[in-house]
């Protein structure tokens, strides 16, 4: 299910390692709907919290780990986390912060791979959890997750995503990106992103494989392709150009890639030329879109389109997007306007 490395487990073991955490949140007194903070690099540890938390129909907040200072604690008080997991990497930048979050239970705060004065173990407190199938009842409006994001204006804002908005990434991307239950997802981005649940999500979702990488550079990268036989990935173009400047590259077998997602940003036509070139099995992606709720995706076959080299693709599942004028009428074809979209991908509200 799962590799992170030397780390992986199997669909067996996640199910029962996420069904302890779900448990022992529930014997803890976590509530429907109650926040979880996860303040975490990348790991197998945040990869179990994550889908244990939603287990317990809990909403699961990672948070980027470069915050700190006053960034972090405004963060954490303004979803309203009930609980929160930290790593031993940013227990001190935590700590800091602690006397100023007034919404965290006191008996709530958990870390991984240490024990610290004032926190509970959370390897030791998740082993001590029922392996037993979770008794809670989820629905399509329940709230999922929290991702934030800086936003046009600077201050992190949340965006909240019900169980239904998040799962059409697995019924929109997966499909869309051609995933199935033998698609191995290597995700080089952290799991605090939006882009890394792209392909994550629907790995999980098909019954794949995922692979967290817990820091990105080309040969890690190639090394872990090759190892792990991926198949998917979602990228940034300053990383795919990364990957084009290694010097190494010729010595790793990348036959196994099926598919490369650029989104973030325009991807540059030489680039996108030049990948075909170092992956010549892989079939090259773009998609463009907002956390907040609309996406577009578009194929190798889109772009092959006379005239649509540079297209942005197709609403993804379920979604609608027009050009609106100044009074809100939808232009035809070829006129300049405002992007407005709907679909069942909106955050809630």
């Amino acid at each position: 299910a799962v590799v992170c490395g030397e780390g992986r487990l199997s669909w067996t073991d996640f199910h029962r390692r996420t069904n302890m955490v779900a448990n022992a949140l529930l014997a803890g007194g976590l509530a429907r709907g109650d926040k979880v903070c996860l303040v975490m690099n990348s790991s197998i540890a945040m990869f179990e919290l994550i889908w244990g938390v939603i287990k317990a129909g809990g909403v699961v907040v990672p948070l980027n780990v470069m915050m700190a200072g006053d960034s972090l604690g405004l963060t954490i008080n303004d979803c309203d986390a009930a609980l929160l997991f930290a790593d031993p990497s940013t227990l001190a930048a935590v700590e800091q912060v602690r006397p100023t979050l007034g919404k965290v239970r006191s008996d709530g705060y958990f870390v991984t791979g240490t024990h610290q004065a004032g926190w509970t173990s959370a390897d030791d407190w998740a082993d001590a959890g029922e392996a037993a199938e979770v008794k809670i009842r989820l629905t399509h409006s329940d709230s999922m997750n929290i991702i934030y994001s800086s936003g046009s204006t600077g201050v992190p804002k949340g965006i909240e995503h019900s169980h239904f908005a998040r799962h059409i990434y697995s019924v929109g991307f997966g499909p869309g990106l051609e995933m199935n239950r033998w698609s191995v997802a290597i995700c080089t981005t952290p799991l605090y992103t939006n882009g890394t649940w792209i392909t994550m999500l629907p790995a999980v979702y098909w019954g794949g494989t995922t692979v967290l990488m817990t820091k990105f550079s080309a040969e890690a990268f190639f090394a872990l392709v090759q190892q792990e036989r991926c198949t998917h990935v979602f990228m940034v173009p300053t990383q795919y150009i990364v990957l084009l400047e290694c010097t190494t590259l010729a010595q790793f077998d990348l036959s196994s890639m099926k598919v490369l997602l650029s989104g973030g940003q325009a991807i540059a036509a030489r680039t996108m030329a030049e990948l075909k070139v170092l992956f010549p099995t892989a079939r090259v992606f773009e998609c463009y879109g907002i956390t907040e709720g609309f996406i577009t995706l578009a194929s190798p076959e889109d772009k092959s389109l006379a005239g649509k080299e540079r297209t942005v693709g197709l609403p993804m599942f379920g979604g609608e997007i027009v050009i609106l004028d100044d009074e809100g009428h939808v232009l035809p074809a070829g006129e300049v306007g405002d992007i407005t979209g709907y679909g069942p991908a909106l955050m809630k509200g």
